[in-house]
């Protein structure tokens, strides 16, 4: 199935369940994937079903298109402001699933995370791993730091789950898995 097709369809299926208001709310969420994930855990293994699984359920700093375009995610915008210097300005109006709103925090907590999950057999680290420091300059601004210059660092970053700094901290993978830190 080409990715078109793919779009279309998973598109056609977001507009059918947000325009039919009679559907209730359901405690259950089921995807159709072709392989059983290992984890829900957005950070535990760099898998494609678990990448698919967090693609329902999270979202990222940076989204690709069909053509792997960078699109807008939870960072509305981005550029390099020297060198060695990312600046990515967070969407603002974000809550998460209780409410709380989503910030800068959360995107350090994350990037922090994300290469440390104990016992995974494929970690995020590659994809951060150039990062040297995370300066929080305000709620919605970020500046991440590298050793030397990386200008595939939206690219990187598309592929990293942002999750919850509140729900998230001190939470492992078995959290995630039963839900609780989801």
């Amino acid at each position: 199935m080409n990715a078109k097709i793919i779009v279309i369809f998973i598109t056609a299926l977001v507009f059918a369940f947000v325009s039919i208001p009679s559907i209730g709310l359901s405690a259950e969420l089921k995807i159709g994937i072709k392989a059983e994930p290992s984890s829900t855990d957005p950070h535990f293994y760099v898998f494609s079903p678990n990448l698919m699984i967090a693609a329902y359920t999270f979202d990222r700093l940076v989204n690709q298109d069909a053509n792997m375009n960078m699109k807008a995610g939870l960072a509305v915008s981005w550029k390099p402001v020297d060198d060695l210097t990312w600046e990515f300005k967070l969407r603002e109006g974000v809550k998460w699933h209780d409410g709380s709103p989503f910030s800068a925090e959360d995107v350090e907590f994350s990037l922090k995370r994300a290469p440390n999950v104990p016992k995974s057999p494929s970690s995020f680290g590659r994809f951060v791993k150039q990062i040297k420091s995370i300066q929080i300059i305000d709620p919605l601004t970020i500046h991440l730091k590298t050793g030397k210059p990386f200008p595939l660092m939206p690219a990187y970053l598309s592929v990293v789950p942002i999750v919850s700094k509140k729900n998230g901290e001190g939470a492992n993978t078995k959290d995630y898995n039963t839900g609780k830190a989801m």
